[in-house]
């Protein structure tokens, strides 16, 4: 089978990574013929052995209005001379409309989900430019698409959302790093304080402004020898991040919360193994990776009260209302002073995530998909 990997839009953020992984997974792949279109970023990521591979660089994205006209044009002339069986677009939408079936990993659930509770975190105006965004993406997915999604939330909202039959609708979970399967030895305290890690980037839909509301709950109810831990870059938005300082300081809870920045990847099990509560109070996912980090690392999970928090963390979690500050505190409170609760939480993580497909495996599962659509299509064409 001739397989044209369309990755061309994805220049940033989680779907990279997915990419790359998945990309050099088809390298040892003997069974069909790659051809790979690439984003520069990408490219530059894969290093020398994507030089070796039938490839093409794009260096505007496609999703460019009117710059990226000449990638789209390009696109097009790839899938005609390569004349793939099929195309697995790798992030969606493609911006392209291919003659060849294409199979979308459509992950961006701001394309399918109810979006109200992070819409409320948006100023008006954002709000209508990311409308108008969110319209022009949803018209390059058609009826006609495959989909590969991470959750059976999603599935079904795609299914409604875009009236695509959930028998083209595939699950695929997403995967964490087996660097977080490693204990690490040496790890000790270096003190007796309870510690609550919030691993998240300041999108509004991550709805971390909400923490020195949570921190100051905490401290009422009496709670003192507690430190949050946040990975906030005081570059990524400046203004945002000054008002989360100011915030603190109106509250008087800057004491209790201490920010390590942009941290690399590499240092990520080593916080979760310090820590003993992660906390996420995110509004809006289709899946985050975030909460299989913590259960490998037996980190028992406070989150929101969601669809997609549910059926990833089960019972490995306690849930809030989301926006509710109070309630927040109130199930890290009872976390912290329930050992057996604590526990109890951290053995289903442990069970729940035997459950999740290992990294060596769900890239296997992306290529078992395209060729269970390859045969769908060479099916339907012989009848």
């Amino acid at each position: 089978m001739k397989i044209l990997i369309n990755a061309s839009t994805l220049v940033v953020g989680g779907g990279v990574q997915v990419a790359l992984n998945f990309i050099k997974h088809t390298f040892d792949n003997k069974n069909h013929n790659f051809y790979y279109i690439l984003s520069k970023e990408l490219f530059e990521q894969l290093g020398s052995n994507i030089k070796e591979k039938n490839h093409s660089i794009i260096n505007v994205s496609p999703a460019k209005r009117i710059k990226g006209i000449r990638s789209r044009k390009l696109i097009k002339v790839i899938e005609k001379d390569f004349k793939p069986d099929i195309v697995y677009s790798v992030g969606a939408p493609s911006y392209v409309f291919f003659e060849t079936t294409e199979v979308l990993r459509l992950t961006n659930s701001w394309l399918f989900s109810d979006n109200t509770l992070a819409f409320s975190t948006y100023p008006v105006l954002k709000k209508y430019i990311t409308r108008f965004i969110l319209f022009v993406q949803r018209f390059y997915i058609r009826k006609k698409n495959y989909i590969i999604t991470q959750t059976e939330v999603a599935k079904n909202d795609i299914s409604n959302k875009f009236k695509i039959k959930k028998d083209k609708i595939y699950v695929i979970p997403n995967v964490y790093s087996s660097i977080f399967d490693i204990r690490i030895k040496d790890i000790e305290k270096t003190s007796i304080k309870t510690k609550i890690f919030c691993f998240a980037a300041p999108y509004n839909h991550k709805n971390i402004e909400i923490i020195p509301e949570v921190v100051n709950e905490l401290a009422m109810k009496g709670l003192k020898n507690f430190e949050f831990i946040v990975t906030i870059p005081p570059d990524f938005n400046p203004e945002w991040y000054q008002k989360f300082l100011q915030r603190s300081k109106e509250l008087k809870v800057e004491g209790y919360i201490k920010n390590l920045g942009k941290i690399n990847f590499e240092d990520a099990p080593r916080l979760y193994q310090q820590s003993d509560v992660l906390f996420l109070p995110t509004l809006f996912e289709t899946f985050s990776v975030t909460y299989l980090e913590a259960m490998a690392s037996k980190l028992p999970i406070v989150t929101t009260n969601l669809p997609f928090a549910k059926e990833v963390c089960s019972n490995a979690a306690l849930y809030f209302t989301p926006k509710d500050p109070k309630q927040a505190a109130n199930r890290i409170f009872e976390l912290i002073t329930n050992k057996d609760l604590k526990e109890s939480l951290v053995l289903f993580g442990q069970k729940k995530i035997k459950t999740f497909a290992k990294e060596s495996d769900v890239y296997s599962r992306h290529i078992e998909v395209l060729e269970k659509i390859y045969k769908v299509k060479i099916d339907e064409e012989r009848n």
